[in-house]
C-alpha cells in the first residue's frame, strides 16, 4: 500500500471533507461466535451455507479478501487481496440489525433489544392494524404480504450519537415486514407504495378498522 500525503493548500482549495461510505451486508455472517448459542444461533454459518450453492459466486467480494478472514472455510483465498479484512466480534448483548448498526456507529447496548423469534405477538399486530397504518398486499383477491408505514418520527431515531439529521423534513418508516412467500422481488413492491400513500381503502376481514390495501 502506498500513501501519499495530500497538500493542504490543495485540499484548502476543493474543500474536501472527510467521508466514510458504509455498506453494511445484513444477515451475511461468517461464522458463529464463541457467545451464539445464548441466542439460539449456535454453528451457524450464512456464508458457509450459501457457498455450497452451485450458482455462488462472488469475485469482487474475493479480490476484497473476504475469504481470506481467519477461520472462513469456503472459497479460495487470493494471493494479493485489494482491501483491508479482518474477523470481528460483536460487544453489544444483541444479535439483530439494529443494534449492530448501533455497535458500529460507537454504542455498545449492555441489553438486548427486543426481538421476536417466534413472530409478532397478536396484541402488537392488532394495535398496528387499529391505528391503520397496516397496508396489504393482494394478488388475485388473496392478501401475500403486510407491511406497516408510516410518516413521522419513529422513536427508535429520535437520538443519533455526535450527527444529526440532514433536514427537519418528515420521512416515512417502513416495518414489520411479513410475506408468505408467494410474491418475489416484495420491497420492490413496497417501496413504490409507500412512496405515493396508498389512496384506495378497504375494510379487512380480520379487522373492522381501516386498512390500505394496493392490488398488482
Amino acid at each position: 500500500m502506498s500513501l501519499i500525503r495530500a497538500d493542504p493548500e490543495e485540499m484548502e482549495k476543493t474543500k474536501m471533507e472527510k467521508r466514510v461510505f458504509l455498506i453494511v451486508l445484513d444477515s451475511f455472517g461468517i461464522g458463529a461466535e464463541p457467545d451464539a448459542a445464548a441466542f439460539g444461533d449456535e454453528g451457524t454459518n450464512t456464508l458457509g451455507a450459501i457457498a455450497k450453492h452451485p450458482n455462488f459466486n462472488c469475485p469482487n467480494l474475493q479480490k476484497l479478501g473476504l475469504f481470506n478472514i481467519d477461520g472462513v472455510t469456503a472459497g479460495e483465498k487470493t494471493a494479493a487481496p485489494t482491501g483491508s479484512f479482518a474477523r470481528l466480534q460483536e460487544q453489544s448483548m444483541g444479535k439483530d440489525t439494529t443494534i449492530g448498526h448501533w455497535e458500529i456507529a460507537g454504542v455498545v447496548s449492555p441489553e438486548p433489544l427486543p426481538t421476536f423469534p417466534e413472530g409478532f405477538p397478536e396484541e402488537l399486530i392488532r394495535e398496528e392494524l387499529a391505528d391503520g397504518r397496516m397496508y396489504v398486499i393482494e394478488e388475485d383477491g388473496e392478501v401475500h404480504a403486510v407491511f406497516y408505514f408510516f410518516i413521522g418520527p419513529d422513536e427508535t431515531y429520535q437520538v443519533i450519537q455526535d450527527g444529526a439529521w440532514l433536514s427537519d423534513a418528515p420521512y416515512g418508516t417502513i416495518h414489520a415486514v411479513a410475506s408468505d412467500g408467494q410474491i418475489h422481488g416484495l420491497l420492490s413492491r413496497i417501496a413504490p407504495i409507500a412512496n405515493r400513500r396508498p389512496r384506495t381503502c378497504a375494510s379487512t376481514p380480520t379487522a373492522t378498522t381501516r386498512s390500505c390495501s394496493t392490488s398488482f
